[in-house]
């Protein structure tokens, strides 16, 4: 039959949603803690039992973490719930890694134009220090110490570009190559 029922969403899966494109567009940032069930549900006009599915299903998806007592904070490692399959795929596949190494060069650099239109003086002074520290540590020839200086200026400018989009591509293809 061409024609079946429409249904009709559950409220707490219009909340998720809402939640997860919050999240996506960097509305809320990540670490970021939510307000108390009670103002969010006064926020978005719904009862808390559905609000509280919600968050429970975000928790379980691994968008959010809860502390007992505590809060409820966005993720800070969305990416590693990406991580696993996409090892599995690469490990056996050299060209594959090139392609994502090739990715990870063209991300960067749009990620680098983008922080230059939208980042605050405050991301281009991050974006400085953290430049100025893989100086340092470049002159102090610690390779360990400069690949992680490296990846947290990657993350500065990438941060720098308001777009988390980004941030979590960078973050699935950083750790691949």
């Amino acid at each position: 039959m061409v024609y079946s029922k429409i249904r009709q969403p559950k409220l707490s899966d219009i909340i998720e949603q809402r939640f997860e494109l919050l999240i996506l567009e960097g509305i809320l940032c990540f670490g970021e803690k939510l307000l108390p069930e009670r103002k969010l549900a006064k926020q978005f006009y719904v009862s808390r039992p559905s609000l509280r599915e919600a968050i429970q299903r975000l928790q379980a998806k691994g968008f959010l973490l809860r502390q007992q007592g505590g809060g409820t904070f966005v993720q800070t490692n969305l990416w590693q719930s990406f991580s696993d399959p996409l090892t599995q795929l690469l490990s056996g596949h050299i060209e594959s890694q090139f392609d994502l190494l090739e990715t990870r060069h063209a991300l960067e650099g749009i990620a680098a134009y983008y922080a230059t239109l939208r980042g605050t003086d405050e991301d281009l002074a991050r974006i400085k220090s953290s430049h100025l520290q893989i100086q340092d540590i470049e002159e102090r020839g610690d390779v360990n110490a400069e690949v992680e200086a490296v990846f947290q200026y990657q993350l500065v400018v990438t941060e720098a570009a308001h777009n988390a989009r980004y941030y979590f591509i960078y973050f699935v293809v950083w750790f691949h190559c």
